[in-house]
């Protein structure tokens, strides 16, 4: 059996108006190994609908229907099935770049890859994207995370070690956070990765658009609560990490 390279998880819901745009930037990638994974989280739109149709155009799409549990269960869900030796995380209102260029004999070794990402807001045209593929080794762990830090995770690949089944540590997203799920999965990786490496090219588009959970009123204070919750779980990771060595 052929395993896909590169996994692409794309939780779904109520994102019609955008979806067609997403899934399009991933099916004319250029580069051709990869599944990418649908979770639609009980929608109540055409999301549902427009999913099966871009699975009944390509075999490399498939698609999960669920009831709605939330943005870290979709994730958890597209994670329990995913084959691929890299996992990305591609929110549904979002597009990629089509022509991000891979070299897999780059990446043998490595464990987080960083890219770069740009913010456009919603009836922008979408930028360009930037950079030339160099390369950015780790040559201390520390001086690479200062200088590269990512903000959001769809900037990030995380290779399967980090979340596979029969991996080292079977990282999942936390239930119950609403806006910090994607950073405590980000910095446990980060801080369990010994060999990431930056390629400096824009990989990704964030829309920045009214009515997504990071634009609602109540946004600071979410932010506030969730933040407690994550480090805590992060610190639990990190205790437990150490009490096992």
């Amino acid at each position: 059996m052929n395993f896909p390279y590169i996994s692409i998880i794309v939780p779904v819901y109520n994102v019609e108006k955008y979806l067609r745009e997403c899934l399009d930037s991933i099916l004319y990638w250029s580069f051709a190994n990869w599944e990418a994974i649908l979770v639609d989280d009980g929608s109540l739109d055409n999301s549902g609908a427009i999913c099966d149709e871009y699975v009944s155009i390509d075999s490399r799409f498939k698609v999960i229907h669920k009831k709605n549990e939330g943005v870290s269960v979709a994730r958890n869900t597209g994670l329990d099935i995913a084959r691929g030796e890299w996992c990305w995380f591609v929110d549904s209102d979002d597009v990629i770049d089509s022509n991000i260029p891979i070299d897999m004999s780059l990446l043998e070794c490595k464990d987080i890859v960083v890219f770069d990402i740009l913010l456009y807001n919603e009836g922008e045209q979408r930028p360009s994207p930037r950079g030339d593929a160099s390369i950015e080794e780790c040559l201390e762990i520390n001086s690479f995370y200062l200088k590269n830090i990512s903000w959001t995770h769809p900037a990030l690949w995380y290779h399967r070690k980090f979340w596979g089944k029969s991996g080292d540590f079977v990282i999942r997203f936390s239930k119950g956070i609403r806006l910090g799920e994607d950073g405590e999965f980000m910095r446990k990786c980060e801080l369990l990765s010994n060999n990431p490496v930056k390629i400096n090219y824009t990989s990704y588009y964030y829309r920045q658009r009214q009515g997504s959970a990071t634009h609602s009123s109540e946004k600071d204070k979410i932010t506030l609560d969730d933040a407690f919750k994550v480090l805590y779980n992060i610190c639990l990771l990190y205790t437990s990490d150490a009490a096992d060595e």
